[in-house]
This record gives C-alpha cells, sequence and structure tokens, in this order.
C-alpha cells in the first residue's frame, strides 16, 4: 500500500470512528482519545489528519452529506422521475430524501448536533459553520423540479420561484428534524413518521 492510499485508509477510518461513536454518546462527549481506540489509530495520527475536534466534525459531516445525497438520488432515480411532469418529480424528490433521512434518523441527529457544534465551538472566524450547508443539494433538486413543473403546467406559475423552493425546503428540513426527534423520543417509530411525511407532502402539493 502507497503512502496516499494509507493515509486515505486511516482517515476513513477515523471518519467512521467519529460517527459511530458521535451517534453513542453525542458530538459534545466525544474526545481524541476514544477515536483513537476506536479506529486503532493513534491519537498522533489523529492530530495529524486532522487540526481540530471541529475540523474532524466537520469532516465527517462532509462524509454523510456526499453518503446521504448518493443513496437518496439511488431512490429517486428509481423510481423513474424522467417519465413524470415537474410536480410529480418534486414529490418523488422530497419523499425520498425523507424516507432516507428519516430511516438514518441517528446519522440525522449526529448531523444536527455536528452543525451546532461547528457553529459555537470554532475558533476561526466561523470558517466551519458558514459553510455548513446540509440543505443546499435538496434545495436545488427542489428548484429544478419546480422549474420543471411551472414549465409543463403541473406547478402553478404565479407561484414566486425563489421564495417557493425556500419554502419548500424549509418545510421539508424543519419537517424531518421534528420527526427525527420524535422518532429518538420513542414518540413515533420511522415507520409511522414517513407515512405522515409522505401524507403530509401529498396534502401540501395539493396546493401547488
Amino acid at each position: 500500500m502507497n503512502t496516499a492510499d494509507y493515509r486515505r485508509e486511516n482517515i476513513e477510518r477515523a471518519l467512521e470512528a467519529t460517527l459511530q461513536l458521535g451517534i453513542e454518546v453525542g458530538v459534545a462527549e466525544l474526545s481524541q482519545k476514544d477515536i483513537a481506540e476506536k479506529s486503532k489509530l493513534s491519537i498522533k495520527s489523529i492530530k495529524r489528519y486532522f487540526n481540530t475536534k471541529t475540523d474532524l466534525i466537520f469532516q465527517v459531516s462532509k462524509m454523510i452529506l456526499k453518503r446521504n445525497y448518493e443513496e437518496i438520488m439511488d431512490l429517486y432515480y428509481a423510481q423513474h422521475p424522467e417519465k413524470e411532469n415537474g410536480k410529480k418529480r418534486l414529490e418523488m424528490l422530497v419523499k425520498a430524501h425523507n424516507l432516507y433521512v428519516l430511516r438514518e434518523y441517528k446519522t440525522t441527529i449526529f448531523m444536527m448536533n455536528a452543525d451546532i457544534f461547528c457553529r459555537y465551538h470554532d475558533d476561526t472566524q466561523g470558517k466551519f459553520w458558514k459553510e455548513f450547508r446540509h440543505t443546499n443539494s435538496l434545495q436545488q433538486g427542489i428548484k429544478k423540479m419546480i422549474q420543471i413543473g411551472q414549465e409543463d403546467g403541473s406547478i402553478r406559475r404565479e407561484l414566486p420561484g425563489g421564495e417557493f423552493e425556500y419554502f419548500v425546503t424549509t418545510l421539508c428540513v424543519g419537517f424531518v428534524e421534528r420527526m427525527v426527534n420524535d422518532i429518538d423520543c420513542g414518540i413515533k417509530t420511522v415507520d409511522e413518521a414517513i407515512e405522515l411525511s409522505n401524507t403530509l407532502i401529498d396534502t401540501t402539493l395539493r396546493y401547488f
């Protein structure tokens, strides 16, 4: 194994160990010692790859975002959206997003806590939290579906594009965060949360 591959493997081990520990004990309670033990790396190696705990948590978040995006888009494209109009595509995308995020609710909780941690534990003038845009890919996808829907007439043209896409994204993310908390507290099961999510999406889209 060459040096680049060795470094990449060690970084991946550190990231995965941080994610698992963060789910188990919480983001704020993470320590380099525990991460080193979990990943079977030395503390020195952890410090070599990541300047600070905030940097490490942020890099885990980027890994999760990439993974989430790929999985959500696989769910979306498996429905063959190219056969549908813009409104139906919007429904498919939002449902795919909510389905995946609610199923992976423990990882979602990690992301929510990581966002807060990076906002308030960064001593480099907001370097991390200003880059923390977990809704960006979703909003871009929603924007595209709205544009298609307004062009083909399935979504009302008088709805203001930019404001509308922001509304749908915020509604989607805010609902998911609420349902994730309800699942974690035992108020709802994952299946109940997904069923409610789909019902509310269907109800909301009637007005578009």
